[in-house]
């Protein structure tokens, strides 16, 4: 079951504001770099915020960052925006420290170095910055510039989770889930996957859907099960096709449709997936849900072997018997050229 996805600290650089308002005067020209600003008029921005920021305004040195990181109004120039980010954070600027940690953890206009990323992360993640936040976590998860500390993860996952953001949510609800960093509670578990779920995180929901699946946390409902799979699936999610496409071969918590759990099988099969390959072998097989074609089954089961199903080589060997050397030649020919599209 998968429930940790890795999102690397986020490249956005989002402007995180800290009023610098020392006279009305200079408090008139921020508003009009601001108002320049949103109407995306760049280099009448840069005008009006340089001066307040060679002033030692922390705003317009967040400002400026910004631009030179995005090349806005200027050209693209990380070495200036280190620079800017780096005077606006020592100021407090939280936003500044969030988008120092990613600069020095991607290695933008600076030597990469995680032990840098993780101290401005910490700063801006003590001020309540979600991202910087959830970034923290994960380099304590990972080692990365911090000792690994699964607790210490956990305390800020949970933080950034408290906070609404649905990958952090995810993540919290695995670790109540398996226990890691934290005292295992499948209620804890079904709460921060729910809330991450209801958010559209396609993760989340398989992970809710398997939790109502397995009746850990929540009674044991199939129809809710199929519900959040059917969500994920329509995300993406391939093993949300295949358990989707394994209820309607059952007719469990959805009406039984051979057709429908082919559909399913079929995109998950598409994505690699290598038992739903299998499984659409199967119904290749016996004809449900499609015509029967042997061949066609001999397809999927010779690819679904060669992507680590066992089964799948087990079931190409059985057909194999009741079809004709063209026919096994037709199959792998087919077998060849899918995996050669797919690779």
């Amino acid at each position: 079951m998968k429930n940790l996805g890795y999102r690397a600290a986020a490249a956005a650089l989002a402007i995180s504001v800290l009023v610098w308002l020392p006279a009305v005067g200079l408090a008139g020209q921020a508003d009009d770099a601001r108002a320049a600003y949103m109407a995306k008029d760049y280099s009448e921005a840069m005008e009006l915020w340089r001066p307040l920021a060679k002033g030692g305004g922390a705003e317009a040195r967040a400002y400026l960052g910004v631009m030179y990181f995005s090349g806005q109004g200027v050209a693209r120039d990380y070495g200036r925006a280190l620079k800017w980010y780096t005077l606006a954070a020592e100021q407090g600027h939280v936003g500044s420290q969030k988008d120092l940690g990613v600069m020095y953890f991607f290695g933008r206009g600076v030597k990469q170095n995680f032990g840098e990323a993780a101290k401005w992360y910490a700063k801006a993640a003590a001020q309540g910055n979600v991202i910087s936040q959830t970034n923290l976590a994960i380099m304590h998860d990972n080692g990365q510039g911090v000792a690994k500390d699964l607790s210490k993860a956990a305390k800020w996952y949970r933080l950034a989770a408290a906070q609404g953001d649905p990958y952090a949510q995810n993540i919290l609800g695995a670790r109540y889930q398996f226990g890691k960093g934290v005292g295992r509670d499948d209620g804890q578990a079904v709460k921060w996957y729910t809330a991450s779920a209801r958010q559209g995180s396609a993760l989340a929901q398989f992970n809710l859907g398997f939790l109502y699946d397995s009746g850990q946390g929540v009674k044991q409902s199939f129809e809710n099960a199929a519900q959040w799979y059917a969500k994920a699936a329509a995300q993406g999610d391939m093993e949300a096709q295949y358990r989707l496409g394994l209820f309607h071969t059952r007719g469990q918590g959805v009406g039984q449709s051979h057709g429908e759990a082919a559909k399913w099988y079929g995109k998950a099969a598409e994505q690699g997936h290598a038992i739903s390959q299998t499984s659409l072998g199967i119904l290749h097989a016996k004809g449900q849900g499609m015509a029967r074609d042997l061949v066609q089954a001999y397809k999927y089961f010779s690819i679904a072997g060669e992507n680590g199903d066992e089964v799948g080589h087990q079931y190409r060997d059985l057909i194999a018997k009741r079809l004709s050397p063209a026919q096994i030649a037709e199959g792998q020919k087919l077998a060849r050229e899918w995996m050669g599209r797919h690779r």
